[in-house]
């Protein structure tokens, strides 16, 4: 089901979005503008730079008091300051407001029901949307009327300028819970997007 979406009350202007495109379409579009190829398992291969797969040392999360002390803080969740997420917020947005096209997936993350969350990915590559496509449960049409949104995750290539107040040697992922709209993840893959 592909629907259009605007994105301006995210501080996102692009004309040009695929919303919830089916896995054929993503097809399509990583092999014209990410230069993917289909191996002979019918699979897409796309090269994404110098970063292979998750980096879970870059992980950064906002330290807010609701949430505080409910973090296991460590080498894996390392925190970061609020003015820092804001910043990189910012840059995010602006990427991606530049940017010629881009692909939601809204889905839920949680098979039960009681505990899943809504979740609305922004990707500027179509692969990434086809990734998260098979990553989580579908809504229907009539929970798609009134999806909303809890949680975004934006892929962008912009990790290497992000606030360096991060403190990771190059920040690539950073994550917010209580954000009054979204809860931002940025991914970024080293290589832009076409």
């Amino acid at each position: 089901m592909s629907l259009s979406i605007s994105l301006a009350d995210y501080g996102i202007q692009v004309s040009n979005v695929l919303r919830n495109a089916t896995p054929a379409r993503l097809y399509e579009e990583a092999l014209h503008y990410d230069g993917g190829v289909i191996v002979s398992s019918g699979a897409i291969a796309t090269d994404s730079g110098e970063k292979k797969g998750r980096s879970p040392k870059d992980k950064r999360i906002v330290e807010e008091p609701s949430s505080k002390d409910d973090v296991w803080w460590g080498k894996v969740n390392i925190p970061l300051s609020e003015e820092s997420f804001e910043k990189n917020k910012s840059i995010a947005l602006k990427h991606l407001s530049g940017c010629e096209r881009l692909y939601v997936v809204d889905g839920f993350a949680g098979w039960d029901p009681k505990t899943q969350i809504k979740v609305r990915i922004i990707c500027t590559r179509a692969y990434h949307a086809l990734f998260m496509h098979n990553m989580l449960i579908r809504p229907t049409g009539e929970q798609l009327a009134d999806f909303g949104i809890l949680t975004m995750w934006c892929s962008t290539p912009v990790a290497k300028r992000l606030t360096r107040a991060s403190t990771a040697s190059k920040p690539r992922r950073v994550s917010h819970s209580t954000l009054p709209k979204a809860s931002l993840s940025y991914l970024a893959p080293s290589t832009p997007a076409r």
